[in-house]
């Protein structure tokens, strides 16, 4: 059996913290980040047209927004790499303001 792992190329968008990049490739995985990219200020469809035009599947926990606009490229026929989205879990002190 190899030792290699399909492993798929991760865009990660501006909402994720920062440390979750080095902690990727730490990993192994392949991965940029929309901050790294000057992306960190921009809307959501520019972040999903950067990872689409760099091959990567967007990795993000802002489902709110881009199932919407994943929704009007498909209708569109405009393909993209996928959206993986990440479950935002709230600290102990969030869920007490909730």
């Amino acid at each position: 059996m190899s030792d290699e792992r399909l492993l798929v190329a991760l865009y990660v968008d501006a909402d994720l913290t920062t440390r979750i990049v080095p902690a990727l490739r730490q990993r192994g995985y392949e991965c940029r980040s929309a901050v790294e990219d000057g992306f960190d200020n921009a809307l959501d469809e520019a972040i999903l047209a950067q990872a689409t035009e760099l091959g990567m599947v967007l990795l993000t926990n802002n489902d709110r927004d881009f199932s919407p606009i994943a929704r009007r490229w498909t209708e569109g026929g405009r393909d993209h790499a996928g959206i993986m989205l990440r479950q935002q879990t709230l600290t102990a002190s969030a869920r007490c303001r909730v």
